[in-house]
This record gives C-alpha cells, structure tokens and sequence, in this order.
C-alpha cells in the first residue's frame, strides 16, 4: 500500500487547508495510507498530526534570526498593496517543525507559506524523494507574492516588486526568489510532480522560472457529492429563517471583507438592479464590510452539511473574486445545483463555464456583473438548467473519488520513477568501481 504524508499550514482554517483535508480523506478512502501534518490542527481527525519540534526552546542564533524575519516583515507589510495583499516569505523563524515527519512513500506539500522554511526543509529530504507539490496560489513560483496580477517578473527572478512599491531590482522579491532557486535545484525532475487544480494555475506554473523545469499537471480539487447535494429549497430557506420570496443571492468567502474576493463590487453590483421581485444578499463568512439593510449575515459556518443547505436556499451563488485558483465555494454550489455568476479570471472559468454552469462577467466589472445577475435572476428555466449541468460537471470531474483515483495514479508514477533513477544510480557506481 502506498503511503503518503500531506503537508498543510492547517486542516480546515481557509480554502486551501479545506482542499487538503479533503484529500486526505479521499485518499483514505480509496486506499492509500495518507496522514496530514499541519501547524494548526482544528480537526480531531486522529491521522492528523500537529508537526512540533524535537527542541524544548530556542537558540540564541534562532532568537536573532526570528527577530529579523519579524522587522522584515513588518517593513514589508506596510508596503505591500491592498489590491494584491498576500505576501510571504521562504524563510520560517524558530525551530524547524518539519525535521521529523514518518517516513512515506510520497510527500505532497499544499498551502506551506510561514510553515514550511524553504532552505531546511528541502535540504534535510532525499533529492530522489516523491515529492507532490499541489498549488493553490501562485506563492511557490514567485519572490513572496501569491497572486501577481499583471507582473510576469516571477518568469524570471523577481525583484523591482509593484506589490512592495519596490524599484529595486535587488529587492526583497530577488532575494526571496533566489533563495527559493537555490533550495529546489536539489531536487529531481523525474521523482517531482506539480499539481494545479485549475489550468490557469498550471499554465503559470509552467513559464515560472522556479518550477517550469517539472512536469505539470491539472488536478482540481475534490468534493464529497453525497454532502454537497441539491436540498429542498423550501425547507433550506425554512431551517436559516430565510424569506421564502424573492430571490436570494450568495456570497461566501473566509473573510467576507477580503479585497480579492470582491464583495465591494457585490454590493455595487447590487446597487440598481431592478427586479420585480425583491433580492435578498446572504453572506458566509467572517468579519466584512456593513451589510446593506435587508441582507442577512450568516457568519461562519464549517459544518459541511450546513452549508449544502445554505447553498440550496439561493437561486444564483455569485463571487466576484479579483484573482483566485479554483475557488471551493464555486464547485460547492454547483454540487448543490446553484447556478454562479462570477468574473473571468484565474481558474473561476475551469468550473464556472459560461452560459452552461452560469455565466462570466468582465474581470473587475460591477457593472457587467449587475447585468448577468439580473438576467440569471429573471430566467427561472435558465437557472434551473445550470444548476443541472453544473452538478452533473461536479459528479463526473469533481467528485472525491476521481480526484482521489488521479493522485493515487501521480503517487505510483512517482515512485516507480524513484526505483528507475536508483536503479541508474547504481549502476553508474558500479561500472566506477
């Protein structure tokens, strides 16, 4: 049996960690013998396991070190631009949480920004060891940013960063970039896959001057479709004290203030649409902006059964995200039959194909985004064929199973790969000998 250990910052907190989590379990299910290490654990999955250092405390020399990631960081924070927002380094003060981990067949790393430090981690594994890299930003292939818009620097070495506001063609991102250079040029081709979700998170992938020397492939991320399912929308409007008239229409995001997804150009977009029926916003997530009157916070919901009912309570699920991968939320209310509307950027267009699962708005557009919405929202035959072809995508490409089937495959070739390039290592030692 092929053994595999995932590496997540968390097992639930956000979309990536969901993604992993998720994985794992399908994994399991379908035969592999997977564990998750993670620095934050919010699960009591007992295969995942908290990743801790063998050291009781810290040297001097980690103290000093912690204290200058910690002044570059708040230096590069203040920097950093609210359109592009996510930032991270290769480097992770304190001890080293992942010099332990059990031996396994494969190592597959998902979201490991200010988990995983680059240089050590990469330098205390074997070079021939499977490796699986399962992309869900842009962060492994850049100087520190995980979405890079319009900038194309990351195809070649970073530097003169428009997220830092940086000129320098020496600055934090070359730096960052060249460090991450040097811990992957360990590693090997034949026995290293990276794994996109979406193809436009491949194609990124593939003209990055950090990972464009590995093979790519597209495997998007799994869904329970017995849990993600269509509910009775009269009972799931009934159980969340929602109005049973009018139109609902869904936002969901970790963070409902989070710029990138786009919520501010919701509520513009919902500014001025003239239905004849009334229009109620529902909105998953923490934190945010102020709620216009008549829209409803649900907060945060984790409980996934929970939220293939909210989903079935709406009649168009909409997420106006600036930049993203291939956003969960998206798939999930497709398994539940809900039609989206969202903008053509990133891997959105992967899932939500236009005119047949919902329909794509120009990147960016309130405007544009009003008009789909609207014509969604008038059109009950067209919202319920999309929300028909849009679960039947989820069951035949999404579903855990298959995803789960794809892995295994990736995990097989990269071991026997391993066993080939032992192989030709031995024998160039013999015929020296």
């Amino acid at each position: 049996m092929t053994s595999v250990i995932l590496i997540s910052r968390s097992d639930i907190g956000g979309g990536a960690a969901i993604a992993a989590y998720r994985l794992h379990r399908a994994l399991r299910d379908y035969g592999i013998e997977s564990q998750l290490a993670v620095a934050q654990r919010k699960s009591s999955d007992p295969k995942v396991v908290v990743a801790r250092s063998p050291h009781l405390g810290t040297g001097i020399i980690e103290r000093l070190q912690a204290k200058k990631y910690t002044l570059e960081r708040r230096l590069t924070a203040r920097s950093v631009s609210r359109e592009l927002a996510y930032f991270s380094d290769d480097r992770v003060p304190g001890p080293n949480l992942l010099n332990r981990l059990p031996e396994a067949d494969v190592l597959n790393l998902h979201w490991v920004s200010h988990f995983l430090d680059y240089r050590r981690f990469f330098r205390g594994i074997s070079n021939s060891q499977p490796l699986v890299w399962t992309l869900h930003d842009m962060a492994p292939m850049t100087g520190g940013c995980h979405y890079a818009m319009s900038c194309d620097r990351f195809s070649e070495r970073c530097g003169a960063c428009p997220l830092l506001g940086s000129t320098n063609p020496r600055d934090l991102t070359r730096r960052i970039h060249s460090r991450k250079a040097a811990a992957l040029s360990r590693l090997v081709p034949e026995t290293t896959r990276i794994v996109a979700p979406s193809h436009w998170l491949a194609d990124q992938a593939r003209k990055s001057s950090l990972l464009g020397r590995f093979d790519v492939e597209v495997v998007p991320n799994g869904l329970d479709i017995e849990t993600f399912a269509p509910r009775d929308k009269a009972v799931a409007r009934s159980v969340l004290g929602l109005p049973q008239d009018g139109r609902i229409v869904l936002f969901a995001a970790n963070s409902v203030g989070d710029y990138r997804k786009g919520m501010d150009l919701l509520l513009a977009s919902l500014n001025g649409l003239d239905l004849d029926q009334s229009v109620t916003l529902a909105a998953i997530g923490s934190g945010g902006l102020h709620m216009p009157f008549g829209s409803v916070s649900l907060g945060r919901v984790e409980n996934p059964r929970l939220m293939s009912f909210i989903y079935s309570a709406a009649d168009a699920f909409v997420l106006p995200t600036r930049a993203d991968n291939l956003p969960n939320v998206l798939v999930e209310a497709m398994a539940c039959a809900v039609p989206c509307v969202s903008f053509r950027v990133g891997g959105v267009p992967d899932v939500v194909r236009h005119k047949q699962t919902g329909l794509l708005a120009e990147p960016a557009n309130a405007i544009s985004l009003r008009e789909h919405i609207s014509n969604l929202l008038r059109d009950d035959v067209k919202r319920a064929q999309m929300g028909r072809q849009g679960r039947e995508v989820v069951l035949q490409e999404y579903a855990d199973t298959v995803v789960a089937r794809k892995y295994a495959e990736i995990y097989e070739q990269l071991v026997e790969a391993r066993r080939r390039h032992a192989g030709s290592i031995g024998q160039q030692v013999s015929s020296l000998s």
